[in-house]
Protein backbone atom coordinates (compact mmCIF):
# COMPACT_ATOMS: atom_id res chain seq x y z
CA UNK A 1 0.00 0.00 0.00
CA UNK A 2 2.94 2.32 0.71
CA UNK A 3 4.21 1.89 -3.05
CA UNK A 4 0.67 3.58 -4.03
CA UNK A 5 0.89 7.03 -5.30
CA UNK A 6 -1.71 9.14 -3.70
CA UNK A 7 -1.62 11.71 -6.15
CA UNK A 8 -2.22 8.84 -9.41
CA UNK A 9 -5.39 7.59 -7.32
CA UNK A 10 -6.66 10.86 -7.04
CA UNK A 11 -6.12 12.27 -10.36
CA UNK A 12 -8.49 8.26 -11.23
CA UNK A 13 -11.27 10.21 -9.21
CA UNK A 14 -11.07 13.87 -10.48
CA UNK A 15 -14.14 15.61 -10.96
CA UNK A 16 -16.85 13.20 -8.63
CA UNK A 17 -18.36 14.51 -5.68
CA UNK A 18 -16.17 14.25 -2.34
CA UNK A 19 -18.80 11.67 -0.63
CA UNK A 20 -17.95 9.39 -4.25
CA UNK A 21 -14.49 10.00 -4.53
CA UNK A 22 -13.97 7.89 -1.53
CA UNK A 23 -16.14 5.22 -2.62
CA UNK A 24 -14.47 5.36 -5.62
CA UNK A 25 -11.02 5.36 -4.42
CA UNK A 26 -11.76 2.03 -2.26
CA UNK A 27 -13.05 0.21 -5.13
CA UNK A 28 -10.20 0.53 -7.29
CA UNK A 29 -7.92 -0.27 -4.13
CA UNK A 30 -9.87 -3.36 -3.31
CA UNK A 31 -9.26 -4.24 -7.39
CA UNK A 32 -5.89 -3.50 -7.29
CA UNK A 33 -5.33 -5.74 -4.06
CA UNK A 34 -7.54 -8.39 -4.87
CA UNK A 35 -5.13 -8.60 -8.33
CA UNK A 36 -2.24 -9.23 -6.54
CA UNK A 37 -3.69 -11.56 -3.82
CA UNK A 38 -5.11 -13.80 -7.10
CA UNK A 39 -1.82 -13.15 -9.11
CA UNK A 40 -0.30 -16.92 -9.63
CA UNK A 41 3.02 -15.73 -9.02
CA UNK A 42 4.37 -15.49 -5.83
CA UNK A 43 4.86 -12.38 -4.02
CA UNK A 44 8.44 -12.08 -2.80
CA UNK A 45 10.27 -9.74 -0.87
CA UNK A 46 11.98 -8.97 -4.36
CA UNK A 47 9.20 -7.81 -6.35
CA UNK A 48 8.24 -5.39 -3.07
CA UNK A 49 11.29 -4.12 -3.19
CA UNK A 50 10.88 -2.87 -6.98
CA UNK A 51 7.54 -1.80 -6.18
CA UNK A 52 9.34 0.03 -3.64
CA UNK A 53 11.55 1.47 -6.01
CA UNK A 54 9.64 2.25 -9.03
CA UNK A 55 7.65 4.16 -6.62
CA UNK A 56 10.24 5.96 -5.26
CA UNK A 57 11.53 6.78 -9.26
CA UNK A 58 7.91 7.98 -9.58
CA UNK A 59 7.74 10.43 -6.81
CA UNK A 60 11.33 11.35 -7.47
CA UNK A 61 10.08 12.46 -11.26
CA UNK A 62 6.83 13.90 -10.45
CA UNK A 63 9.40 16.29 -8.32
CA UNK A 64 11.43 17.09 -10.94
CA UNK A 65 8.34 18.27 -13.50
CA UNK A 66 6.74 20.03 -10.90
CA UNK A 67 10.47 21.81 -9.92
CA UNK A 68 10.42 22.45 -14.05
CA UNK A 69 6.72 23.88 -13.89
CA UNK A 70 7.46 26.23 -11.03
CA UNK A 71 10.24 27.86 -12.65
CA UNK A 72 8.55 28.53 -15.78
CA UNK A 73 5.82 29.96 -14.33
CA UNK A 74 8.04 31.77 -12.57
CA UNK A 75 9.93 33.23 -15.66
CA UNK A 76 6.29 33.81 -17.91
CA UNK A 77 5.10 35.94 -14.20
CA UNK A 78 8.59 38.00 -14.58
CA UNK A 79 7.90 38.16 -18.33
CA UNK A 80 4.49 40.22 -17.95
CA UNK A 81 5.48 41.92 -15.15
CA UNK A 82 8.69 43.32 -16.78
CA UNK A 83 6.25 43.86 -20.23
CA UNK A 84 3.61 45.60 -18.24
CA UNK A 85 6.13 47.80 -16.06
CA UNK A 86 7.84 48.77 -19.41
CA UNK A 87 4.93 49.59 -20.99
CA UNK A 88 3.81 51.75 -18.13
CA UNK A 89 0.33 49.72 -18.12
CA UNK A 90 1.45 49.17 -13.98
CA UNK A 91 -0.18 51.91 -11.56
CA UNK A 92 0.53 49.10 -8.31
CA UNK A 93 2.94 46.54 -8.29
CA UNK A 94 3.91 44.13 -5.02
CA UNK A 95 5.38 41.00 -4.97
CA UNK A 96 2.88 38.60 -5.72
CA UNK A 97 0.15 40.97 -8.09
CA UNK A 98 -0.03 43.68 -10.44
CA UNK A 99 -2.79 46.26 -10.85
CA UNK A 100 -2.84 47.97 -14.39
CA UNK A 101 -4.32 51.15 -15.46
CA UNK A 102 -7.23 49.40 -16.71
CA UNK A 103 -8.50 48.46 -12.97
CA UNK A 104 -7.28 44.36 -14.11
CA UNK A 105 -5.67 43.18 -10.81
CA UNK A 106 -3.08 40.26 -12.42
CA UNK A 107 -1.64 37.85 -9.57
CA UNK A 108 -0.15 34.41 -10.24
CA UNK A 109 -1.75 30.91 -8.92
CA UNK A 110 0.09 30.57 -5.48
CA UNK A 111 3.40 30.12 -6.36
CA UNK A 112 5.64 27.85 -3.50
Amino acid sequence: MACLSKKGLSQLTRGLPQEERRIHEVKILNQLLSSIVEQTFTFTEQIARCFIMAQLGSEIQGSWVNDIGRRAADKVWNMIKQFAEAQNYVIDATEQSLVLTNKVVLNPKKRT
